[in-house]
């Protein structure tokens, strides 16, 4: 055990006044407090600033003149500008009536009165912009007379333009109708008529050369083939080099089997295409599937090519 630490001793709480001046004096130009003497105050310094600014305006150091000057020059600019827009200038707004209590009316009669003059006020509004029309009236409010008002400018060019609108739609139905009306297609007749348009580009696209190179070849069921196809290749590809593996040309170990055997099978495939051809007229036999599933004719004849096919190869390495 190692030996035991002695704790800090307390000697009496200090005194709280004293640890609060001390902070106090540590935050003493940090904090806003209160002025200490209201009478002895500092200014803030926006005020000082304002103070600053007009002591120099009267010494003279701004000039009035010259924004004086400025002002002056605006104002004739804008002046220029609307006295250019005063072609395309609203139309000036109808005087709207004041409301004045008369002498020893109550607010009910006054109320009353104002409602009757706005709503005949809007009525009178809504038919002079429907017949484009002015009412003059007299300085007592009777009714002098009613003055046609001029032809707006933009007013026509709008109207113009949304006469030309109307014509030319008018002009693409009468088109559209006069023109035959072809029926409707579904989705299927739609898609069955892009499949026959992509066959007819293929085939006119598509070269005699190209389609003898790709061409499919439909065999009869039975047919005996005793070797690969000897094919007619354009001159471009016979031209190659005889480096690069052609396909048909490799000195494979099956060409010198059917070459020995050629003269012995000659014979054999006569008899075996006239009983095909029997077998096929009476039944055709479906030789898919397991050997096991098949008749023993078949199965017989089948084990004999393989046994002849085994043992000629077997020769032919033994010769090597």
């Amino acid at each position: 055990m190692g030996r035991k630490i002695p704790g800090k001793k307390h000697r009496g709480v200090k005194d709280p006044d004293k640890q609060r001046a001390e902070k106090l004096a540590t935050i003493k130009n940090k904090i806003n407090m209160a002025p200490s003497d209201p009478d002895n105050q500092q200014i803030s310094n926006r005020l000082s600033r304002l103070i600053e600014l007009k002591n120099q305006t009267k010494e003279g150091l701004f000039d009035k003149r010259r924004k004086k000057k400025k002002l002056e020059t605006k104002n004739k600019t804008n002046d220029a500008i609307l006295n250019k827009l005063d072609k395309f200038k609203a139309k000036p707004i109808k005087p709207i009536p004041k409301f004045v209590q008369k002498p020893n009316e109550s607010d009910k009669q006054f109320k009353h009165r104002m409602e009757i003059m706005s709503t005949q006020y809007i009525k009178e509004v809504a038919f002079e912009n429907k017949y484009n029309v002015d009412i003059k009236r007299n300085k007592s409010g009777e009714v002098e007379g009613v003055v046609k008002r001029k032809k707006d400018e933009l007013e026509l060019l709008v109207k113009q333009l949304k006469k030309q609108k109307k014509t030319n739609k008018k002009n693409k139905k009468n088109q559209t109708s006069e023109s035959v009306e072809q029926p409707r297609l579904t989705k299927s007749q739609k898609w069955s008529l892009k499949q026959l348009e992509k066959k007819n580009k293929k085939l006119n696209n598509s070269d005699d050369v190209h389609d003898s190179r790709f061409r499919k070849e439909t065999i009869a069921f039975g047919d005996v083939v005793h070797g690969p196809p000897s094919l007619t290749v354009p001159k471009k590809v016979m031209q190659k080099p005889e480096g690069a593996a052609r396909p048909g040309r490799k000195d494979l170990l099956l060409k010198s089997i059917i070459a020995s055997n050629k003269d012995q099978s000659a014979t054999t495939t006569i008899t075996k295409r006239n009983s095909t051809k029997i077998a096929d007229n009476s039944s055709a036999i479906n030789k898919k599937g397991k050997r096991k599933d098949l008749p023993n004719a078949l199965r017989r004849q089948l084990d004999k090519q393989q046994q002849e096919i085994i043992e000629a190869y077997r020769n032919l390495k033994s010769k090597k």
